[in-house]
C-alpha cells in the first residue's frame, strides 16, 4: 500500500476556509515533506457550478510549483478537466459529470 498525504485547501466562494492563510499551510507542509495539494472550492463540488477555484488555484501553485496539484468541483466536460490541465493540475477530480442527479447515462 502506498499513503501520498496531500494539503486540502478548501475555498468557499473564493475565501479560504482554514486558518490563516493557504501560502502558510502551504509552508508548514513543505517543511514537513508534503509536495501535493488539492485546490477545492466546496460550493462547486458535486454540482454544475462550473470552474470557481481556478484563482486559487493558480495562486497555490505560483507558491508552490514543484508539488503535485489536484483539484475539480464542478466539472462537467472534458473541456473542463482540459482546462484544468492547461493550468497546471496533474490530476483532476471528476464527480459532478459522474453525478446521475445531471443524467450521466450510466445511471439512466
Amino acid at each position: 500500500k502506498i499513503v501520498v498525504p496531500a494539503l486540502g485547501l478548501d475555498f468557499a466562494d473564493g475565501q479560504f476556509r482554514g486558518n490563516g492563510e493557504p501560502s502558510s499551510w502551504i509552508a508548514k507542509s513543505d517543511q514537513l515533506g508534503i509536495c501535493n495539494g488539492l485546490v477545492l472550492d466546496v460550493r462547486t463540488v458535486g454540482c454544475r457550478g462550473g470552474l470557481m477555484a481556478t484563482n486559487q488555484f493558480l495562486a497555490c501553485h505560483q507558491r508552490a510549483q514543484h508539488w503535485r496539484w489536484l483539484s475539480g468541483g464542478g466539472v462537467n466536460t472534458a473541456s473542463d478537466v482540459l482546462t484544468w490541465i492547461d493550468i497546471g493540475c496533474e490530476a483532476v477530480l471528476v464527480a459532478t459529470a459522474l453525478s446521475p442527479k445531471f443524467g450521466h447515462p450510466h445511471h439512466k
